[in-house]
């Protein structure tokens, strides 16, 4: 799934699970403290939303809804975080 994009796996995907938002829904993926600049829901508006469209948050980004196909995990994995903190992980 992450062999078209430029950067490998290690790479993309390097989320603390200790720093995960806590509002991720269960499942494979996770969004840590990120500094994405809101732009993850650019690729994927369908699963990635920000803490502070609740009211009180950093705008951090977390998975609103876990990726069910080949194609919405590819949106999902490149709505990875552009920004200085990429926090996007598979859980383990």
């Amino acid at each position: 799934m992450v062999e078209g994009l430029d950067e490998p796996a290690e790479q993309l995907f390097t989320g603390v699970w200790q720093q995960r938002n806590r509002r991720n829904v269960p499942g494979p993926f996770y969004a840590g403290e990120t500094d994405s600049m809101a732009t993850g829901r650019l690729d994927a508006p369908g699963h990635i939303a920000y803490d502070d469209d609740l009211g009180g948050g950093f705008g951090f980004e977390f998975v609103y809804r876990q990726p069910v196909d080949a194609h919405q995990t590819e949106d999902l994995i490149h709505g990875l975080p552009d920004g200085a903190v990429p926090g996007l992980q598979l859980g383990r």
